[in-house]
Protein backbone atom coordinates (compact mmCIF):
# COMPACT_ATOMS: atom_id res chain seq x y z
CA UNK A 1 0.00 0.00 0.00
CA UNK A 2 1.37 3.39 -1.02
CA UNK A 3 1.48 6.29 1.40
CA UNK A 4 -0.99 9.13 0.84
CA UNK A 5 0.13 12.72 0.23
CA UNK A 6 -0.84 13.58 3.81
CA UNK A 7 1.25 10.71 5.20
CA UNK A 8 4.24 11.66 3.06
CA UNK A 9 3.86 15.24 4.29
CA UNK A 10 4.05 13.98 7.88
CA UNK A 11 7.37 12.33 7.10
CA UNK A 12 8.65 15.53 5.50
CA UNK A 13 7.38 17.67 8.40
CA UNK A 14 9.26 15.48 10.87
CA UNK A 15 12.51 15.86 8.90
CA UNK A 16 12.00 19.62 8.72
CA UNK A 17 11.59 19.64 12.50
CA UNK A 18 15.07 18.10 12.67
CA UNK A 19 16.40 21.10 10.69
CA UNK A 20 17.10 19.17 7.51
CA UNK A 21 17.20 22.35 5.43
CA UNK A 22 18.30 21.12 2.00
CA UNK A 23 15.12 20.22 0.16
CA UNK A 24 16.69 17.99 -2.50
CA UNK A 25 18.39 15.84 0.15
CA UNK A 26 15.31 15.80 2.38
CA UNK A 27 13.05 14.64 -0.46
CA UNK A 28 15.39 11.73 -1.18
CA UNK A 29 15.23 10.76 2.49
CA UNK A 30 11.42 11.08 2.49
CA UNK A 31 11.26 8.67 -0.47
CA UNK A 32 13.52 6.21 1.32
CA UNK A 33 11.54 6.37 4.58
CA UNK A 34 8.22 6.07 2.71
CA UNK A 35 9.46 2.97 0.86
CA UNK A 36 10.66 1.46 4.14
CA UNK A 37 7.25 2.02 5.76
CA UNK A 38 5.40 0.61 2.74
CA UNK A 39 7.53 -2.55 2.80
CA UNK A 40 7.50 -3.21 6.56
CA UNK A 41 4.21 -1.89 7.91
CA UNK A 42 1.08 -3.92 7.23
CA UNK A 43 -1.59 -1.48 8.43
CA UNK A 44 -0.29 1.90 7.28
CA UNK A 45 -3.45 3.80 8.22
CA UNK A 46 -3.22 2.55 11.81
CA UNK A 47 0.50 3.34 11.81
CA UNK A 48 -0.23 7.02 11.07
CA UNK A 49 -3.36 7.27 13.20
CA UNK A 50 -3.10 10.25 15.56
CA UNK A 51 -2.77 9.13 19.19
CA UNK A 52 -0.69 12.03 20.44
CA UNK A 53 2.58 10.68 21.87
CA UNK A 54 1.42 7.09 21.32
CA UNK A 55 1.28 7.48 17.55
CA UNK A 56 3.23 4.56 16.06
CA UNK A 57 4.65 6.80 13.33
CA UNK A 58 6.01 9.28 15.88
CA UNK A 59 7.62 6.52 17.96
CA UNK A 60 9.10 5.01 14.81
CA UNK A 61 10.63 8.33 13.68
CA UNK A 62 11.92 9.22 17.15
CA UNK A 63 13.64 5.85 17.40
CA UNK A 64 15.46 6.63 14.15
CA UNK A 65 16.24 10.28 14.91
CA UNK A 66 19.98 9.80 15.54
CA UNK A 67 20.33 7.55 12.51
CA UNK A 68 18.47 10.08 10.34
CA UNK A 69 20.69 12.94 11.49
CA UNK A 70 23.83 10.98 10.69
CA UNK A 71 22.41 10.02 7.31
CA UNK A 72 21.59 13.64 6.54
CA UNK A 73 25.09 14.85 7.45
CA UNK A 74 26.61 12.18 5.24
CA UNK A 75 24.24 13.02 2.41
CA UNK A 76 25.12 16.72 2.60
CA UNK A 77 28.79 15.87 1.94
CA UNK A 78 28.02 13.17 -0.62
CA UNK A 79 25.59 15.40 -2.49
CA UNK A 80 28.14 18.20 -2.73
CA UNK A 81 30.76 15.98 -4.33
CA UNK A 82 28.27 14.28 -6.67
CA UNK A 83 27.01 17.71 -7.76
CA UNK A 84 30.59 18.94 -8.11
CA UNK A 85 31.52 16.03 -10.40
CA UNK A 86 28.50 16.64 -12.62
CA UNK A 87 29.19 20.39 -12.80
CA UNK A 88 32.88 19.79 -13.55
CA UNK A 89 31.97 17.31 -16.30
CA UNK A 90 29.59 19.86 -17.83
CA UNK A 91 32.22 22.61 -17.58
CA UNK A 92 34.63 20.45 -19.60
CA UNK A 93 31.90 19.84 -22.20
CA UNK A 94 31.19 23.57 -22.40
CA UNK A 95 34.86 24.38 -22.91
CA UNK A 96 34.92 22.40 -26.17
CA UNK A 97 31.84 23.99 -27.72
CA UNK A 98 32.70 25.98 -30.90
CA UNK A 99 31.17 29.27 -29.70
CA UNK A 100 33.06 29.13 -26.43
CA UNK A 101 36.30 28.18 -28.14
CA UNK A 102 35.82 31.13 -30.50
CA UNK A 103 35.33 33.46 -27.53
CA UNK A 104 38.46 32.35 -25.68
CA UNK A 105 40.53 32.33 -28.89
CA UNK A 106 39.45 35.89 -29.70
CA UNK A 107 40.29 37.10 -26.22
CA UNK A 108 43.66 35.35 -26.33
CA UNK A 109 44.46 37.07 -29.61
CA UNK A 110 43.42 40.50 -28.27
CA UNK A 111 45.47 40.07 -25.10
CA UNK A 112 48.50 38.80 -27.02
CA UNK A 113 48.32 41.75 -29.44
CA UNK A 114 48.11 44.38 -26.72
CA UNK A 115 50.70 42.69 -24.55
CA UNK A 116 53.12 42.96 -27.47
CA UNK A 117 52.37 46.68 -27.59
CA UNK A 118 52.66 46.86 -23.79
CA UNK A 119 49.41 48.83 -23.81
CA UNK A 120 48.81 48.83 -20.05
CA UNK A 121 45.36 50.38 -19.90
CA UNK A 122 43.84 48.04 -22.46
CA UNK A 123 45.13 45.13 -20.43
CA UNK A 124 43.65 46.63 -17.28
CA UNK A 125 40.33 47.12 -19.12
CA UNK A 126 40.26 43.43 -20.03
CA UNK A 127 41.09 42.48 -16.47
CA UNK A 128 38.35 44.76 -15.18
CA UNK A 129 35.94 43.08 -17.59
CA UNK A 130 36.69 39.73 -15.97
CA UNK A 131 35.99 41.14 -12.52
CA UNK A 132 32.80 42.88 -13.68
CA UNK A 133 31.52 39.69 -15.27
CA UNK A 134 32.11 37.84 -12.01
CA UNK A 135 30.04 40.46 -10.18
CA UNK A 136 27.25 40.01 -12.74
CA UNK A 137 27.30 36.22 -12.34
CA UNK A 138 27.27 36.62 -8.55
CA UNK A 139 24.23 38.87 -8.84
CA UNK A 140 22.34 36.32 -10.96
CA UNK A 141 23.33 33.48 -8.63
CA UNK A 142 22.24 35.45 -5.56
CA UNK A 143 18.82 35.97 -7.15
CA UNK A 144 18.56 32.21 -7.57
CA UNK A 145 19.73 31.48 -4.05
CA UNK A 146 16.98 33.72 -2.67
CA UNK A 147 14.42 31.41 -4.27
CA UNK A 148 16.22 28.06 -4.40
CA UNK A 149 18.73 28.53 -1.59
CA UNK A 150 17.50 25.41 0.17
CA UNK A 151 18.73 23.19 -2.64
CA UNK A 152 22.17 21.66 -2.18
CA UNK A 153 22.83 21.86 -5.91
CA UNK A 154 22.53 25.68 -5.76
CA UNK A 155 24.90 25.78 -2.79
CA UNK A 156 27.39 23.72 -4.79
CA UNK A 157 27.46 26.34 -7.56
CA UNK A 158 27.88 29.11 -4.99
CA UNK A 159 30.73 27.23 -3.27
CA UNK A 160 32.59 26.77 -6.57
CA UNK A 161 32.22 30.45 -7.45
CA UNK A 162 33.28 31.50 -3.95
CA UNK A 163 36.43 29.37 -4.17
CA UNK A 164 37.20 30.88 -7.56
CA UNK A 165 36.75 34.42 -6.24
CA UNK A 166 39.04 33.73 -3.28
CA UNK A 167 41.79 32.60 -5.63
CA UNK A 168 41.19 35.77 -7.63
CA UNK A 169 41.31 38.18 -4.69
CA UNK A 170 43.70 36.59 -2.18
CA UNK A 171 46.79 36.06 -4.31
CA UNK A 172 48.65 39.28 -5.23
CA UNK A 173 49.24 38.08 -8.76
CA UNK A 174 45.51 37.84 -9.35
CA UNK A 175 44.34 40.79 -7.29
CA UNK A 176 42.73 43.45 -9.48
CA UNK A 177 43.87 46.28 -7.15
CA UNK A 178 47.44 45.02 -7.15
CA UNK A 179 47.86 45.25 -10.91
CA UNK A 180 47.28 49.01 -11.12
CA UNK A 181 50.63 49.50 -9.39
CA UNK A 182 52.37 46.36 -10.60
CA UNK A 183 51.04 45.64 -14.07
CA UNK A 184 52.71 42.73 -15.84
CA UNK A 185 51.33 41.76 -19.26
CA UNK A 186 51.92 38.03 -18.64
CA UNK A 187 49.60 38.14 -15.62
CA UNK A 188 46.72 39.14 -17.90
CA UNK A 189 46.36 35.47 -18.81
CA UNK A 190 45.53 34.67 -15.18
CA UNK A 191 42.59 37.03 -15.41
CA UNK A 192 41.54 35.53 -18.71
CA UNK A 193 41.51 32.08 -17.09
CA UNK A 194 39.41 33.46 -14.22
CA UNK A 195 36.97 35.05 -16.69
CA UNK A 196 36.68 31.89 -18.80
CA UNK A 197 36.09 29.60 -15.80
CA UNK A 198 33.45 31.98 -14.46
CA UNK A 199 31.86 32.12 -17.91
CA UNK A 200 31.76 28.31 -18.21
CA UNK A 201 30.27 27.86 -14.73
CA UNK A 202 27.61 30.43 -15.58
CA UNK A 203 26.79 28.69 -18.88
CA UNK A 204 26.46 25.33 -17.11
CA UNK A 205 24.19 26.89 -14.49
CA UNK A 206 22.01 28.57 -17.11
CA UNK A 207 21.59 25.28 -19.00
CA UNK A 208 20.59 23.45 -15.81
CA UNK A 209 18.43 26.22 -14.38
CA UNK A 210 15.30 25.08 -16.25
CA UNK A 211 15.79 21.51 -15.04
CA UNK A 212 16.09 22.72 -11.46
CA UNK A 213 13.02 24.94 -11.78
CA UNK A 214 10.89 22.23 -13.41
CA UNK A 215 11.83 19.73 -10.72
CA UNK A 216 11.38 21.93 -7.65
CA UNK A 217 9.08 24.78 -8.63
CA UNK A 218 6.06 23.07 -7.06
CA UNK A 219 7.80 23.30 -3.67
CA UNK A 220 8.91 26.93 -3.82
CA UNK A 221 5.83 28.43 -5.50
Amino acid sequence: MDLTKEQIKKVDDFLQALDFEFVDIRLEMVDHIASDIEENIEDIDAFFEEKRLNTHFLKYMLSKRKELKNTYKTQVKTKFWSNFKVILKNIVKQSYKPNNLLLISSLLFIIYFFNLSNFKYVGIALISLAFSFYLYVSYIMNKSIKKYGKLKVIHTYITILSFLSQAYVVFPETNIFFIFKNYEPIKTYSYLLFFYLTFLIFKVFQENKNTIENKYNYIFN
